[in-house]
């Protein structure tokens, strides 16, 4: 997009958003664990095929809250069935979740449905 109406008629590049590309960041659709932020949590939809995955939890319908993000691509702490656990972000990226939410303080453990 071309923005010239405080450049004198000159045609000047205005950074921002695609057009019409607009995202919702509340929207739990098509949401990966890497997605979530401190403290939401989200019901595990699908999991990709992964040895270890299973055993430490991650199974479709389990609840995933994140603990921690590490800084510049590092791992995701997550905290499923009271085990915490860490995530590299290529397999973050294909955690499918659904119900995101950002937790409630209620019970001081940031779980309000516990």
């Amino acid at each position: 997009m071309f923005n010239n109406s405080r450049t004198g008629g000159r045609k000047r590049w205005r950074w921002g958003r695609k057009a019409g590309g607009s995202r919702d960041e509340d929207s739990s659709r098509n949401k990966t664990l890497d997605c979530l932020h401190y403290d939401e949590e989200g019901e595990v939809e699908s999991v990709p095929d992964h040895a270890l995955l299973g055993p430490l939890g991650f199974r479709p319908g389990k609840k995933v809250r994140v603990l921690t993000r590490a800084r510049f691509g590092g791992p995701i702490m997550a905290d499923i069935e009271g085990r915490h656990t860490a995530l590299g972000l290529s397999i973050a990226r294909q955690i499918r979740l659904c119900n995101c939410r950002r937790c409630s303080k209620k019970d001081g453990r940031g779980h309000s449905d516990r």
